[in-house]
């Protein structure tokens, strides 16, 4: 679109954004319960002591609790609910809290029809996180269109570099 003098009155695009809001996963909660059932099987079928064995064995309990709980579940406060990415690929996300973390997207996130994983590193911190995204996490097209935006957005962003 022209203006007077052949001005330009077209505005810059603004950067598209891709919304996923993210719900319980009973594939994921499967998943971590058949892990955890076969290490327990290899703990169970150790030669290790039995007071060394009772505390492995606790100990994949509590870590199946808190996995389901957080990640499969999406019930505790630390939960991711929700995220946006931008074309640029920085993410936001929503945890159940309502707490917002801003961060930036890692080349060593995972993108297939069957799992989507996230690393990201938020701002201020030296840590990655990661966001399990499941298909049955959210509805078939966002997943489809989160795994398209990843391996095409990242592909620009490497090449770009």
């Amino acid at each position: 679109h022209l203006g007077r003098c052949g001005e330009s009155t077209m505005r810059p695009a603004a950067p598209a954004v891709l919304r996923v809001a993210l719900g319980p996963s009973r594939r994921l909660a499967v998943s971590l319960a058949a892990v955890h059932l076969l290490a327990a099987g290899g703990v169970a079928a150790s030669q290790l002591p039995g007071a060394v064995c009772a505390a492995l064995l606790a100990a994949l309990v509590a870590n199946l609790g808190f996995a389901l709980r957080c990640h499969a579940w999406r019930s505790c406060g630390r939960s991711c609910v929700g995220f946006e990415l931008s074309e640029t690929l920085d993410v936001e996300v929503t945890d159940r809290s309502g707490r917002h973390l801003a961060g930036s997207v890692l080349g060593s996130s995972f993108a297939a029809p069957w799992l989507v994983v996230i690393h990201f590193k938020v701002k201020g911190s030296h840590l990655p996180r990661a966001i399990v995204v499941p298909p049955d996490a959210t509805d078939v097209e966002t997943h489809r269109r989160l795994r398209v935006w990843l391996r095409w957005r990242r592909a620009d962003t490497v090449q770009d570099a």
